[in-house]
C-alpha cells in the first residue's frame, strides 16, 4: 500500500509510549522525524504538520493506551488525508471505525507452521501419517493462532504431541516460553 502514500507508512508502537495521549502524539512526532532544531514537538505542533501530508500512520498495540487514543478522530477530520491503521486486541471504538478480525490461520498453513516450528526446536521432528492427527489438534486446540502454534512447536523439544496436546487441556499457561530474545507479550497467550 506504500504507493498510495507519497508521504510514507509509519509506524509507531505504544507499547512503550506512558504519559497519556499527548505523549502518543509527542512519539508519533519523533517516529516521523518531524522534531524542529532539535526540538520535541508538541501534539498540537505534529498535527499541524501531518495536515497537508498522505501518509498512513500504523499504531501498534493499540489495547495499551485505548483512553488515550480518544485524540484519533480529531486528528482524521483536521488531517484528512492520513490514514490510521490501529492493532489491538480490542477495538477502540470509535463510529467511523471499521474493525477486521483477524481469525487463526487455515488448517493446512497451521499445521506446516507447527512442523517448520517443531524442526527448529529438534532437527528431527518430521510430520508422519502416525502424528499428523496431533499436529492437527493441537493446532485446533490453538484455533490456528500463530502465537500458539509457535509455542506448542517449542515444546516438542522436551514433550511428546501426546504429552502436549495433554498440556494444552489443562491449561493455557501450558503455552508459554522463558526463551531469552522474545517480547513479554509474546511469551505466553495468557499474557
Amino acid at each position: 500500500v506504500k504507493a498510495s502514500f507519497p508521504d510514507g507508512v509509519w509506524f509507531v508502537s505504544l507499547e512503550g509510549v506512558q504519559g497519556g495521549a499527548e505523549q502518543i502524539k509527542i512519539g508519533v512526532g519523533e517516529a516521523l522525524g518531524l522534531a524542529q532544531d532539535e526540538k520535541q514537538l508538541t501534539g498540537e505542533q505534529v498535527l499541524a504538520l501531518l495536515r497537508d501530508k498522505q501518509l498512513l500512520l500504523i499504531l501498534d498495540n493499540g489495547e495499551v493506551a485505548l483512553d488515550d487514543l480518544a485524540f484519533i478522530p480529531q486528528w482524521l477530520r483536521r488531517a484528512p488525508h492520513i490514514a490510521i491503521l490501529a492493532t489491538s486486541r480490542e477495538p477502540l471504538n470509535f463510529q467511523a471505525e471499521s474493525v477486521v478480525a483477524l481469525s487463526g490461520l487455515p488448517l493446512p498453513t497451521a499445521e506446516a507452521l507447527f512442523v517448520e516450528r517443531s524442526q527448529m526446536a529438534r532437527a528431527d521432528f518430521a510430520a508422519t501419517a502416525e502424528n499428523l492427527p496431533q499436529v492437527r489438534h493441537i493446532c485446533e486446540l490453538v484455533d490456528g493462532s500463530p502465537l500458539g502454534i509457535g509455542l506448542a512447536a517449542a515444546w516438542v523439544r522436551r514433550r511428546s504431541l501426546r504429552q502436549i496436546i495433554a498440556g494444552i487441556g489443562q491449561s493455557l499457561y501450558f503455552l508459554s516460553t522463558r526463551l531469552r530474545g522474545v517480547d513479554p507479550r509474546q511469551r505466553s497467550v495468557r499474557a
